[in-house]
């Protein structure tokens, strides 16, 4: 379609000599230098990243020395931190996770990241207040700070917000499509600590699910907007399927109310490249705060987007706040920023278009997100501090092997949303 507008454009163009001209192209503009005037809060979204680190061809993928002729098409880096864990069930490394936490938030403070984003958490099915998955109880208990006896503990300098994850939810719990929606699925039955049977029906079991996470959200070293409403990032929230749209949002904003006493700051996830308008009827229903997209940089083997993607990233995000503006006022949009990423590196695949990271290309998707904030809430969200499975990183690279860049990343970043 987009070669199509361009064909149809330069042949009217040529018919039309003295009239018209490439000036007159809408797309015909270039990303230049946007300044902060003030400092812009950035939230970092934390991958686990241990599958990808222990996988040995990713690995071998995103380290291999650069030869498009051999098809070897990665960013030849490695993590400066090596191969690393930081969750996990096993409480013997509950300390040398909380290390890694330690030093990964000393890493965001070096970019002025204003809070972490959990990597998505996950249900434990069973009956609460157990009903976390063991990993991200674990973690959560390290960066809340609440676990004292461990040789990192997080002091309140660097907050942190949840991620749930929506679509394992409905996945694993057999509603993954409107014809198994969320209200249709059997009531589960559940033995409590007392012995007694309980039976929840899936929507009851959903806002079980929220509650027990809502317990951390009252945490000092939670982070909130205006003072007192915590964020929450909905991942995929348009898989969670379900009837009741609405209903389910607002019971969930009860719930997080009940156990806080606080409005939670909601924002929905919604899929790279996509524009609002395609979830009027799966997410925006839900009276959410607040919308973002998952990384840009991502080109879903849409070729056309390689040559311009700086361009058509600030359409995207344009049409996406104009949207808001326009149907949902009050309705926050949130950019999101990116350092590269790499179809290749995760799956060996040749035809998404590889945006590898580079500081020159990070700080021109920072310039376009600071072209679309809107002046109300202004926020920012980085997408991913770590996901090297996908080369999309901030993290320390090896400045001594391949084209590592040390911290280059993390300073970039700081210098791009901080003014002091």
């Amino acid at each position: 379609m987009a070669g199509a507008v361009i064909l149809s454009t330069l042949a009217f163009a040529s018919c039309n000599s003295e009239e018209n001209s490439i000036e007159d192209y809408p797309l015909n503009y270039k990303i230049t230098e946007v300044k902060a005037t003030k400092n812009i809060p950035v939230g970092c979204i934390l991958t686990n990243p241990y599958g990808d680190l222990d996988d040995a061809g990713r690995w071998e993928r995103l380290t291999e020395e650069y030869d498009a002729v051999l098809g070897h098409i990665g960013p030849n880096m490695q993590p400066a931190a090596g191969h690393y864990r930081f969750m996990g069930s096993n409480e013997e490394e509950q300390d040398d996770y909380s290390k890694e936490i330690g030093r990964m938030v000393e890493e965001m403070k070096v970019a002025g990241i204003d809070f972490l984003i959990t990597p998505a958490t996950r249900e434990r099915k069973q009956l609460a207040p157990d009903n976390i998955d063991r990993e991200d109880v674990n973690f959560l208990n390290i960066i809340s700070g609440r676990r004292k006896d461990l040789s990192w503990r997080n002091d309140g300098s660097m907050k942190y917000a949840i991620q749930i994850n929506m679509q394992n939810f409905s996945n694993a719990n057999g509603f993954s499509s409107y014809s198994s929606a969320l209200e249709l699925r059997p009531d589960t039955e559940y033995t409590d600590a007392e012995g007694n049977k309980v039976t929840l029906t899936m929507w009851n079991r959903f806002i079980s699910y929220v509650r027990s996470l809502a317990q951390y959200m009252a945490d000092d070293t939670y982070y909130c907007v205006d003072g007192d409403r915590p964020v929450v990032l909905l991942r995929e929230p348009d898989k969670f399927y379900v009837q009741d749209v609405e209903g389910l949002y607002a019971d969930m904003r009860n719930a997080i109310k009940e156990v806080t006493g606080k409005n939670p700051y909601i924002i929905a996830q919604i899929p790279n490249w996509t524009i609002v308008p395609r979830f009027e009827m799966t997410v925006m229903p839900g009276k959410l705060d607040a919308v973002t997209e998952r990384t840009l940089a991502n080109l879903n083997s849409n070729m056309d987007r390689y040559y311009m993607w700086d361009i058509l990233m600030n359409e995207n995000y344009k049409y996406n706040v104009q949207y808001l503006k326009e149907n949902h006022p009050g309705m926050d949009f949130i950019p999101s920023v990116s350092s590269g990423y790499s179809g290749y590196v995760h799956d060996m695949a040749y035809d998404r278009g590889d945006l590898l990271p580079t500081e020159a290309d990070l700080r021109k998707r920072c310039w376009i997100a600071k072209m679309n904030l809107t002046g109300n809430r202004d926020m920012v969200i980085v997408d991913s501090f770590n996901d090297w499975g996908y080369a999309n990183f901030i993290e320390s690279s090896d400045p001594s092997y391949g084209k590592g860049v040390g911290d280059a990343f993390l300073k970039a970043i700081k210098s791009e949303f901080k003014v002091n």
